[in-house]
């Protein structure tokens, strides 16, 4: 019986049995079983299992979070009753993922690596919009039109971006998809008088600032670039591009596009006609159930309608009304820090809501609210209230913008009289805010232990007899504090010298990466922010190098070569993680340059890794440095702070 067989049976029994397992995977702390059905699952008893530090369910995954020997405990969990696993790959294979969590994942992979530059193109937008209501800029003016470029560009060239990014998605040339999409909106053929093509006409068609046709493009040339790279020699291996071009730009210039554009006319149609038939009605429903739509997973679907329709040039009145929902989970948030005397709901709660501040409301959604479904439910609340006020105002967003408080220049109208909208955009957000903070406030109190009769007569006992015998107790510490002095005069009479029974360790921890130290709570895993694994610090790297923080031995050495544990002489162990979720990548971008159980010096490398490429497949690189073995080890003192270079002293930590 191995050390972890006991705790692999209990695990495999919490996941519903291993004929409820189609597989299990690992990566540097987590075992990420694919399941035939979750609901078999028992979060409970897992997450109360010693050996389990957490449940993580994502990706179609359900994440068992151990730690730093996952290894060891996988080895056992892959042995109980025939389970058979592997390490982590990119993603689950297609067939034990529903049509709804692919969709999923394919318009996050799609949409989400540009999200950020969308709503940056928005506030350039919303900039300009303000600096000609003031009249600061003119149109005509060279500054005006160079960051109207700026702003406008993005959503100009939109298909490209798309095409690239949906190329990646379906495993096809992520140029060829650029290609794609640069060939449907080429100047030359937009908007032609007079035009036909297979007997089509073709007259008037234009695809700038379109998002659906280069989809549905791609959809069609992914599966044609496989089948010509099969049958194709690798010599001539250029002709499966031209081929795919000559074959899908005429049919998706002709053909595909104009069912594209009616797609999406049709759902833009539809979007105006729920606003039209009773936009306050809406409003109460989208903004009092958007938080149930994204823990659904369906609102991404809304979301692209109303990015693509924002992108056409089209104000939106329905986008706005789902703006007052993340308001409403600040202001439940908040009012909890405020109330709650509960230090480890406290320090969860704080950073929640400043997040939430900025759009990021995902930490206090599920790490505060949904443990307490009463305060969801009042967040739902405060969602549809604010929500309710939008459609009653007729409140409009004119271009993308950023999340939370950066959502206010969508809704400034270049064309002037911006000033009203504005103003309910802002009492939009306060509603939201106070109808989830002021319901909290009233409503919340720290949970207190239930208690039966005879626990609470006994604890009454209890308190008279402590009363009963305080004299007691203080006569005999006066009589232990005389011992402890005649025991301290006899060693020192006797010059017996008297040993001590523990060392006080400190352990210099040097910075293994070069980059900005950021607290732990700053790290996109909730496993790593809310500390799970341990205490430490985490590193955003600016050079591709990690190193050995100080002299020891590798105690595991991931093959994919994300993530490595060090042992120090002195007996500390530290977890050093390169990214979040940069498992998925599978060693591509890594050269790993250590081996497991090799002893290492400090400032030895040991792996390279290639940040530009990490970065544009879409991985954070907030790089986690962890004690795991905080037991003996719980104090950590002396934190760097801003730019270190690898090498610097970090912090120190103390048994």
């Amino acid at each position: 019986m191995g050390k972890y067989t006991q705790l692999a049976e209990q695990i495999v029994d919490g996941v519903g049995g291993a004929d409820n397992v189609s597989s299990v995977l690992h990566c540097m702390t987590r075992l990420r079983f694919s399941l035939k059905d979750q609901s078999l699952a028992n979060d409970a008893a897992l997450n109360a299992n010693d050996g389990v530090v957490s449940v993580v369910k994502g990706g179609g995954q359900y994440q068992v979070v151990i730690g730093n020997h996952v290894p060891d405990v996988y080895q056992e969990v892959t042995q109980v009753r025939g389970i058979g696993g592997g390490v982590a790959t990119d993603e689950a294979p297609a067939e034990r993922r529903s049509p709804l969590a692919a969709f999923q994942s394919f318009i996050q992979g799609v949409m989400m690596p540009t999200l950020t530059i969308l709503m940056a193109s928005g506030m350039i937008q919303g900039l300009l919009a303000i600096l000609g209501n003031f009249h600061i800029l003119a149109p005509t003016d060279t500054l005006y039109q160079l960051l109207n470029a700026a702003g406008q560009a993005l959503f100009y060239f939109f298909p490209l971006f798309v095409g690239y990014n949906a190329a990646k998605q379906l495993k096809m040339s992520p140029f060829l998809g650029m290609a794609l999409g640069a060939a449907l909106m080429f100047p030359d053929i937009q908007n032609l008088e007079e035009a036909h093509l297979f007997g089509i006409n073709v007259s008037g068609l234009s695809y700038a600032q379109t998002v659906i046709p280069i989809l549905l493009l791609c959809l069609l040339a992914a599966p044609l670039e496989r089948a010509l790279n099969k049958v194709i020699p690798r010599v001539v291996r250029f002709f499966a591009p031209m081929l795919v071009m000559l074959i899908c730009v005429p049919l998706g210039y002709a053909v595909i596009g104009p069912l594209a554009n009616g797609l999406s006319n049709a759902m833009s149609n539809a979007f105006s006609w729920i606003a039209g038939f009773n936009l306050p009605l809406a409003g109460l429903l989208f903004g009092g159930l958007w938080q149930v739509l994204v823990m659904l997973g369906v609102h991404h679907a809304l979301i692209l309608v109303l990015i693509i329709d924002l992108i056409m040039g089209n104000p939106s009145q329905l986008m706005p009304l789902m703006g007052g929902a993340s308001w409403a989970v600040m202001g439940v948030v908040f009012a909890i820090w405020l109330k709650t005397r509960d230090q480890k709901l406290k320090a969860a709660t704080l950073p929640s809501w400043i997040s939430g501040f900025f759009g990021i409301t995902e930490p206090a959604v599920y790490g505060v609210l949904l443990p307490r479904i009463k305060f969801f439910v009042i967040a739902c609340l405060g969602g549809a209230a604010a929500g309710l006020y939008g459609g009653l105002t007729h409140l409009t967003v004119y271009q993308m913008a950023g999340l939370g408080v950066f959502g206010a220049p969508g809704a400034i109208n270049p064309g002037g009289q911006t000033g009203g909208n504005l103003l309910n955009w802002v009492i939009q957000a306060l509603i939201g805010f106070a109808v989830g903070a002021i319901l909290t406030y009233l409503m919340y109190r720290d949970p207190v232990p239930a208690m039966d009769t005879a626990a609470v007569e006994h604890d009454k006992a209890v308190k008279h007899e402590a009363k009963s015998l305080k004299e007691e107790e203080k006569a005999a510490k006066h009589e232990a504090r005389a011992h402890a002095l005649a025991a301290q005069e006899y060693a020192t009479a006797t010059a017996v010298p008297v040993a001590t029974s523990t060392v006080t360790r400190t352990i210099p921890v040097y910075a293994p990466v070069t980059g900005k130290v950021v607290p732990l709570s700053e790290v996109p895993d909730p496993v790593f922010s809310q500390g799970m694994m341990g205490d430490g610090v985490a590193i955003m790297p600016t050079e591709g190098r990690l190193v050995a923080p100080f002299d020891g031995t590798v105690e595991t050495a991931f093959p994919t070569g994300h993530a490595f544990g060090v042992r120090h002489d002195d007996g500390a162990e530290m977890l050093l993680h390169v990214g979040v979720d940069t498992v998925s990548l599978a060693g591509k971008h890594f050269t790993t340059k250590v081996e497991q159980g090799q002893r290492v010096n400090a400032g030895d490398t040991l792996v390279e890794f290639n940040i530009p490429e990490i970065e544009s497949a879409g991985y954070s690189l907030a790089t986690p440095i962890i004690v795991t073995n905080g037991d003996e080890f719980p104090t950590i003192t002396n934190h760097a702070s801003g730019d270190v270079v690898a090498g610097d002293k970090l912090f120190e930590i103390n048994n």
